[in-house]
């Protein structure tokens, strides 16, 4: 058997040094890292810590923290309700109507455009297109021109009131 190997004390300094000496050099990878965690806690983590108001006899004075707690009371009540069948019903139902009108239509158009006897151009073009489109309407109705602004002024041919 292999006794257990002890660290002096001067390698885990020395290990310390090497570790902020690394930091120091490559402090832009770890500001690079830096960003996406700080998102993945702001707007995934965080939000998990309201997810406890359901367990809490909440009152806005108390905030999250201070609030009894309950436990499972809320949940009792909802699923003792005479509307939690419904409700249920309602939930599943709305749940499989999206998935069967997400999946099925596109792949049926995918193939019946496949069987069309017109050249590709006609159904290629447009499709190829078609994603653009709803910015250019979003462009008319922002600005009301659908022009390109004025590259010294910044203002298009049309304003709000008529011809600028």
């Amino acid at each position: 058997m292999n006794p257990k190997k002890t660290i002096r004390p001067e390698h885990k300094k020395q290990h310390a040094k090497n570790t902020i000496r690394s930091i120091k050099r490559h402090w832009q990878l770890y500001l690079i890292v830096a960003l996406p965690l700080v998102y993945l806690i702001v707007f995934k983590y965080m939000p998990i810590i309201g997810s406890q108001i359901a367990f809490r006899d909440y009152n806005f004075k108390g905030g999250i923290w201070h609030s009894p707690f309950v436990g499972l009371k809320y949940f009792k009540m909802f699923f003792q309700s005479p509307q939690f069948w419904r409700l249920m019903g309602n939930t599943l139902g709305l749940s499989v109507y999206g998935i069967v009108l997400g999946v099925f239509p596109p792949i049926i158009l995918a193939i019946a455009l496949n069987y069309v006897r017109v050249p590709r151009r006609i159904f290629s073009m447009p499709s190829g297109l078609f994603p653009f489109s709803n910015n250019s309407v979003t462009d008319v109705i922002s600005d009301g021109s659908g022009e390109s602004p004025d590259r010294e002024s910044g203002r298009t041919g049309h304003s709000f009131y008529g011809r600028a």
